[in-house]
């Protein structure tokens, strides 16, 4: 036996075991439980780890006074001991609740919760589905359980998910546990947050707490989808199966057990006599259908009840005549259970081999994008039509599937309109970089916001030749907005990436099960021939239970031999598509936060291992790398590790490297001399390069020699180079070089970017304000060239991120890192393509103007011609910018449309969430004004959008009004009118038309009718505002 209490055993028979020993120190027994595959359970009697997801675990047993029902809520409650607890209700409806220890506790459940409701099906099923739920909801209660709180209540029970009702014949009845789930959702408004679970199936709680189902049955969870105001369910094969049951909670169980009593009568010592031979039949027919199943026993059974019934009419006034009859009438409730169970089940066959050729149509059409989706499932509603003329005997039965499926189609349908309405994706087609380890990688965006869309783009730009992108709702649907269709990508082992907003609480928006069904879209669309190998969750703070949890649930979909990742922290994605963890920097706590690359210890990853086992695996020196390289003493190259044990004449192919580095030159010579070891056939494709912290190649920064060094080996062996040391181990986060796609310095928040496409004479300044990021790109062969010029500084905007005037200067300074012997010859600002307010860019360009006495001009983005063009322009000198052309109007594009009030769009909870944003930081001030009224004159979208872009600019200080054409108005963001003081400006925001007569308008009115809804404004205003 294992002494430490952790150690695997197994047995020749493969049996599950408990073995006990003695304790010559403590002058204990001490007891271990081994599972069937020989894995060390329960120590003493407790289980050795808590995997439980839920963290309060009440086990309610309905039934006190029966054997079955306590040694299984006693299991289920010894499985998690640290959180679970047991409840009973005693004949008066009072319940107390009880820990593992029997001591009775007051207990208020906060978080997650599960009720595992426990006794025979046919006990609960007597008690009915009203009584049953009231029941539960007296537990909640008692509990201070929210109707909104997260949990889980699954009925413990044989058959809990088959009809209510012994004996109902009709082909599609309503389950037991869908008329409690249905209680206790209450249309909306009882514990929506919980999933209702049963089985149909016999089933037993064994040794261990774990719920062992009869093989073919199923598990049910039934759970309340508040968007469509309906309940829902999904159907799970059983984890845990098997042909015997020995304890099942049923009650035929309990009939053997009132037989096996009755033979141990002093009456029947003798073993003789007509009732003696009467209950041995019995119990060995009830023996047999409990071990070999009710079906396959349905012909003793039934001639048991008629040997029951016959001997009962000759010895009416036999000692047990009452018991006999008792079980007579339970033989014969089994028999009819039976028989209108096998009708069913022939019935669902018929039905299935009926519409096999529309089903295989059905789940095809599950996994195909939206639009193709639509146009199968309404093929398959015409296949169930012509079926359906032929066939009346499942004519009901089919027109309920064909509604089902209409309904899917409508959905189909707004889901298409909706994913229509998500951000362009554009990736840009500057590397031609492939994946090592995968055919194809599936990027899943899975909401539609402008960080994640961002993210998405940068991760595909890293591999655009083999990435796939697509957008997937909550309901599964899907477009694919970049790359490959699923079934066309090429196959093999693929990835896949999850893209959403996260916490420690999980995927924002998303069920575990959500993101398991999610990716097994992808496996089974990608079809025979490709396998999901990795799944990468790209959500920040979701810890490394979230990574176990979704492994587990994987299998269920069909997902089984992949691993899971999960970063420790908040993940960014860097220009280069690299994912990096933000934590805070203690050691610099004047810092945002510290950005780290590849760190073992802010990365977790999960697999199964041989033995079926969840298991952590490295999440980078498991990577597989063709060769692992280190550099002896003599400067030669050590080779630490050839992938599958390979010798170096074996190598074939371009490889990928990973080196241990020393210092730069000292790494450079090593690797021409391995290049030169190098069979012919094989050649280095690319080089993961770790350097310590002794021999950090970026201890003095200068990006633009470093960036030439880095080239310079990119070139000279013909190889993408990346670069990047252990958390604090050097001055940079990480550093690049790709063959012909330029160079990447990252640190301190800032990447300096050499890009040979930038135009010559050139830097570009791109601000982040929200993750405090910088880019700089340039042409650095240029600035290495040694030839004297000045160049010109572009400063690129970005929609949403624009920075203050102060921290634009202080980005600028670092450009002196590039361009130490240059100097600016001129100052171009890019604004936002959706910026048309160009006051604030008035002012940067005077202060860019003053500080280096060049001049400075700003650009506005013109969607017709699809180019930047000059609006404004400084030079040094000028009291005032020029201004060429102002993009801050509304031109007309449709016709007037006279809405009322009531029927115009409130701003959405994402835009008040941005404006909310916004007004935490740093703006510039309200120019001669305490505040600004914003006035949404009409209805239309872009009306109502540019109203926001202009509160985007001072949103502490704006009020948004809407009113309409008859004075009706509404206050939609921002201080109430009456209590505005101070000076005060007034926006009219709408299209400027021309009216039949010729007169002007603005937002459908004269300049009267908009004088008079003015006023109507001005005179709501606090006494004090002018």
């Amino acid at each position: 036996t294992s002494s430490t209490g952790t150690s695997e055993w197994r047995h020749k028979d493969g049996k599950a075991k408990t073995l006990y020993s003695f304790d010559k120190l403590t002058g204990k027994v001490e007891s271990r439980v081994y599972d069937d595959e020989g894995t060390l359970v329960r120590h003493n009697g407790k289980h050795l780890n808590n995997d439980s997801q839920y963290q309060t675990n009440i086990i309610f047993q309905l039934e006190n006074n029966d054997d079955t029902v306590k040694n299984a809520t006693n299991a289920l409650a010894n499985k998690h001991p640290e959180n679970s607890y047991i409840a009973k209700m005693d004949e008066a409806g009072n319940i107390k609740v009880y820990d593992v220890n029997g001591n009775e506790v007051a207990l208020n459940v906060n978080g997650k919760y599960r009720i595992n409701v426990v006794a025979h099906g046919s006990s609960m099923k007597t008690m009915g589905a009203d009584a049953l739920s009231n029941r539960i909801i007296a537990l909640q209660t008692k509990l201070n359980i929210e109707q909104t709180d997260e949990g889980r209540i699954a009925l413990v029970g044989c058959e809990t998910d088959r009809a209510s009702v012994s004996g109902d014949t009709s082909f599609n009845p309503v389950s037991f546990t869908k008329l409690v789930a249905e209680k206790l959702y209450d249309n909306g408004k009882g514990s929506t947050n919980a999933e209702v679970t049963g089985r149909t199936a016999d089933i037993e709680v064994d040794a261990n707490g774990r719920k062992v189902m009869r093989t073919g049955g199923q598990k049910t969870v039934y759970s309340w989808d508040s968007e469509d105001n309906r309940i829902t369910s999904e159907t799970q094969n059983a984890k845990i199966t098997t042909n015997v049951l020995t304890d099942p909670l049923n009650d035929l169980n309990e009939k053997i057990q009132r037989l096996e009593e009755l033979l141990k009568h002093k009456k029947f010592e003798s073993k003789k006599g007509a009732d003696y031979d009467m209950l041995t039949k019995a119990l060995h027919v009830c023996n047999a259908a409990q071990e070999n199943g009710l079906e396959s026993s349905l012909t003793e059974l039934t001639q048991l009840r008629t040997d029951l019934y016959a001997y009962l009419e000759a010895y009416p006034s036999s000692e047990i005549a009452k018991e006999l009859s008792g079980v007579h009438s339970f033989v014969k409730d089994l028999v009819i259970d039976t028989q209108t169970r096998i009708s069913r089940e022939e019935k669902k066959k018929a039905y299935m081999v009926l519409t096999s050729s529309v089903t295989e149509k059905y789940i095809e059409a599950q996994v195909l994008e939206v639009g193709r989706k639509i146009v199968a499932l309404a093929g398959v509603c015409d296949q169930i039509l012509e079926i359906s003329k032929t066939n009346p005997r499942f004519r009901k039965r089919l027109e309920m599937d064909r509604l089902n499926i209409e309904r899917q189609i409508q959905i189909a349908k707004k889901s298409k309109t909706e994913l229509g309405k998500w951000g362009a994706t554009k990736v840009p087609q500057d590397s031609r970089k492939l994946l090592e380890r995968y055919a194809h990688q599936v990027i899943i965006a899975e909401v539609d916001n402008s960080d994640i869309l961002e993210n998405t783009q940068k991760l595909a730009r890293k591999y655009p030749l083999n990435t796939t992108i697509i957008n997937m709702d909550a309901y599964g649907n899907y477009e694919v907005v970049y790359g490959s269709v699923l079934d066309k990508m090429p196959k093999g082992n693929i990835r896949v990436m999850i893209n959403a907003h996260g916490n420690s609480e999980g995927v924002t928006g998303r069920s575990v099960k959500d993101i398991a069904r999610h990716i097994s879209i992808v496996g089974k669309a990608a079809g025979n021939g490709s396998e999901i190998t990795k799944v990468s969750l790209l959500p920040c703070m979701l810890g490394p239970e979230y990574a176990k949890i979704l492994l587990s649930e994987l299998p269920e979909y069909g997902i089984k031999r992949t691993a899971v990742s999960a970063r420790l922290g908040k993940t960014a994605v860097s220009d280069s598509g690299r994912k990096i963890v933000q934590i805070p920097d203690l050691s610099h706590p004047e810092k945002l936060f510290l950005e780290v690359y590849r760190s073992e210890k802010l990365k977790v990853t999960y697999a199964y291992n041989e033995a079926g086992e969840i298991v952590p695996v490295d999440s980078y020196t498991d990577e597989r790398y063709d060769v692992s390289l280190s550099i002896n003493e003599d400067g030669s190259p050590k080779i630490e590790r050839i992938y599958g044990n390979k010798e170096i004449g074996e190598l074939q192919g371009k490889l990928k490297v990973y080196v241990h580095a020393k210092g730069f030159d000292e790494t450079e010579q090593m690797l021409r001399q391995f290049k030169e070891d190098l069979p012919s056939g094989a050649s280095m494709a690319q080089l993961n390069i770790k350097t310590p912290k002794e021999n950090d190649w970026f201890a003095r920064f200068d990006a633009l020699e470093q960036g030439k060094d880095l080239k310079s080996l990119s070139k000279t062996f013909d190889v993408d180079v990346l670069v990047y040391a252990s958390p604090g181990d050097s001055q940079v986060t990480l550093a690049t070089s790709d063959r012909g796609f330029g160079t990447t310095i990252a640190r301190d928040n800032i990447e300096f970017i050499d890009n040979p496409d930038i135009p010559k004479n050139s830097v570009f300044l791109t601000e982040y304000t929200i993750r405090k990021y910088r880019l700089f790109e340039y042409d650095g062969d240029e600035f290495n060239s040694g030839s004297n010029f000045d160049f010109k500084m572009y400063i690129r905007m970005t929609s949403g991120e624009v920075p203050t005037i102060e921290e634009t200067l202080t980005s600028l300074e670092l450009t002196s890192k590039i361009t130490q012997k240059h100097s600016i010859s001129s100052m171009h600002i890019l604004m936002p393509e959706d910026e048309r307010d160009i006051t604030y860019y008035k002012e940067l360009a005077k202060a860019l103007t003053d500080k280096y006495g060049i001049k400075s001009t700003a650009y506005y983005f013109n969607p017709r011609s699809d180019t930047f063009d000059r609006c404004l322009s400084i030079s040094p000198g000028d009291y005032r910018a020029i201004v060429y052309d102002d993009p801050q109007h509304l031109a007309e594009t449709t016709p007037y449309q006279d809405k009322k009030l009531q029927s115009w769009e409130n701003l959405t909870q994402e835009q008040t969430n941005k404006l909310t944003t916004e007004s935490q930081k740093t703006k510039p001030d309200l120019a001669n004004h305490d505040h600004q009224i914003l006035f949404q004159t009409e209805s239309d979208d872009n009306v109502k959008d540019s109203t926001l872009k202009l509160a985007f600019k001072h949103p502490t200080k704006t009020t948004i009004v809407q009113m309409d054409k008859d004075g009706a108005y509404r206050v939609v963001y921002g201080t109430q009118l009456k209590d505005i003081t101070g000076k005060v400006k007034m926006v009219a925001v709408g299209y400027g038309r021309e009216a039949e007569d010729g007169t002007q308008t603005l937002g459908g009115r004269s300049a009267d009718a908009l004088s008079t809804n003015i006023t109507t404004i001005t005179q709501t205003l606090n006494t004090d505002a002018v």
